[in-house]
């Protein structure tokens, strides 16, 4: 595992603690789904996903007012040369699971019905 690749797991999960514990946002689960540096260190893209999914423009904007303050704590947990600076998107690739269970479960029932006949 190369060092970058080390960093992204200790920033992932490091991350999703402070995030359990400083936002709250109603009736949400947050959840850091994945955490991306540049070669540099300077950088780090962060997917976050939200359930339900339509407060995530909420989690969004509560994440990016406390981006200091994690990077503060970050500072002073971490012995890293660099923080990177934290940009978080949102994470939508689990909506295509969604879509892809549902065609996988549509192909199974068409072939039961066509063994059945």
């Amino acid at each position: 595992m190369s060092r970058t690749e080390r960093i992204n797991e200790l920033l992932r999960d490091e991350l999703s603690v402070l995030v359990n514990k400083e936002i709250n946002v109603d009736g949400c689960l947050v959840t850091i789904s994945y955490v991306k540096c540049s070669s540099d260190l300077r950088h780090a893209k962060i997917g976050v996903r939200s359930l339900p999914e339509h407060k995530l423009g909420t989690v969004l904007r509560e994440l990016r007012k406390h981006n200091m303050s994690f990077a503060r704590t970050l500072n002073k947990r971490l012995k890293l040369k660099y923080m990177p600076h934290f940009r978080w998107v949102a994470d939508v690739s689990g909506r295509n699971f969604d879509k892809i269970e549902e065609i996988l479960r549509k192909i199974k029932e068409e072939e039961s019905y066509e063994q059945n006949n």
